[in-house]
Parts: C-alpha cells; structure tokens; sequence
C-alpha cells in the first residue's frame, strides 16, 4: 500500500507538472504528500582558502530565495487541493540527495523529475542508490499518470524483484501490464520460463500481466527502447544498478537508459 508520497522539487525550474502528478496520484491511493527541497551552499575559496562573508551572505540569501519559490508553490498546488501536507527543506554543504534520502524514511515513494538537477540540487543517481525507496522519475512534460500500460523491465536480479514488489500497488490498477526481459535469441525459451514465474506471482497479487521475451543480438537497450515506445507504455518498472555504480556510468549502463531515454515515467528501485 501507498499511504505516503515524498516530492522532490527542483529547484530553479517550474514544478507544475510534477506536482499536478503528485496531487493526482495522492488522491488515488489515499496517501498523504511531503514536499521536500534541498540546495547545496556552494563554497568559493580563493588561493589562500579564506571565503569573503559578503560571498557567504550572498549565496545563502539566493538559496534561501529558491527555497521559499519552491515552497510557495508546493503549497499552492498541493496544499490548497490536498489540504494537511507536510514541508521540508534544507540548506547543506553536501549533496542535497544526502538530506532527502535520510527524510525518505517517512514515505513510500518518491517522486522527483527526470530532468537533469538544477544548480546545486538533487541528482537523481544518487536519490536511487541512497534512498532505500522506489524513486518514481517524472520526464518535464509529463503532468499524468493513468496507468493504462506498465512495462516491468525484468532481469533475474534482487533489484529486479524488489522493483516488482515495490511497483505492486501501481501494477495492480495498471490496465495493461508487460513483463520484458531482453535475451540472447537461443534463450527465448529460459526466459519465457522465468517471465511466466514472475507473471503468475503477480496474478496472486491482483495484477494481470503478460511475459513477453525479446530478442536482441547485441543492444538490449535499443531492442528494449523499442518496444516501450511501440507499446505506447506510460510507465517502466526497473530495478536499478544490477553492478557496481561506477561500471554503469561509464557503460552508460541500462539503469541510466530508464531513468533518461524513454521519456515517459519510470519507477527505480536498487
């Protein structure tokens, strides 16, 4: 069950669109919504290491001012349609995905978008890796979500299952659900067998989903990307850095692709 949504706002880009998704699904599943926004204060030490205080005062006023710019509108659009919300924000020294991963404690899930972060904000990477809750990324142009087909990117990997059991409460009101695992062309058969395991497991939950084998000789993203877009999918469950972190981002591994190519919402979970 989805009884609290945590939002991440960017700062210094509108979050309309994010936040009108938000409302609609709070309302959906009942759940309560937590607006959060974090800023880095950046440090501007000169050769002999001493920082001006005037510099200090300057950039904590501006992230001060992006702060209470986010706020406002979380409340306009939330507050005002939802009624009891709750808001945090901080302004740190480290990286913004610290403070929000240690408040991600109180949600189910979290929703930030998809966009590159802003100055001093939030990178999307680190929330996944850090947070210990599925992050739902939300493309710029995208303002709903209706669940009329969800594409579960499958490997036989224990953030695969985890994604699959964290998605359950989205799968089970999804109109059309695809279970997809990209393979080797002689593994059709193998993954066929694994994809009707997970298919059935989920029909026990209330989902009905669909296994469907894909086969690709080298690209598994490209044959993957395919199909989510011929499929016209609106959302892709993913499990996240199946290897090291390091690897896929110099890879430019399958998690980078989900969380960046599609254009449409992926829920990742590590």
């Amino acid at each position: 069950m989805i009884r609290t949504l945590m939002v991440n706002l960017d700062l210094g880009h509108s979050n309309s669109r994010l936040l009108t998704l938000t409302g609609d699904l709070a309302e959906r599943f009942d759940a309560g919504v937590v607006g959060i926004a974090a800023c880095q204060l950046t440090q501007s030490p000169y050769s002999d290491g001493y920082v001006s205080g005037e510099l200090v005062d300057l950039a904590q006023r501006d992230a001060e001012k992006n702060v209470k710019e986010a706020e406002a509108q979380f409340r306009l659009l939330i507050e005002k349609r939802l009624g009891c919300v709750d808001w945090r924000s901080r302004i740190v020294f480290d990286e913004p995905a610290h403070f929000v991963a240690r408040q991600a404690r109180c949600a189910d899930v979290i929703i930030t978008g998809a966009l590159p972060p802003a100055r001093l904000g939030v990178e999307i990477g680190d929330l996944v890796m850090e947070s210990g809750r599925p992050v739902l990324s939300v493309p710029p142009n995208i303002g709903k979500l209706a669940f009329e087909h969800v594409v579960v990117a499958w490997k036989d990997t224990r953030e695969a299952r985890r994604a699959v059991a964290a998605a359950l409460p989205m799968l089970k009101i999804a109109s059309h659900i695809s279970v997809v695992e990209v393979v080797e062309p002689d593994d059709i058969s193998g993954a066929r067998e694994r994809l009707e395991d997970v298919v059935h497991w989920l029909a026990r939950h209330g989902a009905d989903a669909k296994a469907i084998p894909v086969a690709a000789e080298s690209d598994d993203k490209r044959a993957f990307n395919e199909f989510v877009q011929a499929q016209n999918a609106d959302l892709v469950v993913a499990g996240a850095y199946g290897h090291s972190r390091m690897r896929e981002w110099v890879l430019g591994g399958f998690t980078r692709s989900v969380l960046n190519a599609f254009g449409i919402c992926s829920l990742v979970v590590h």
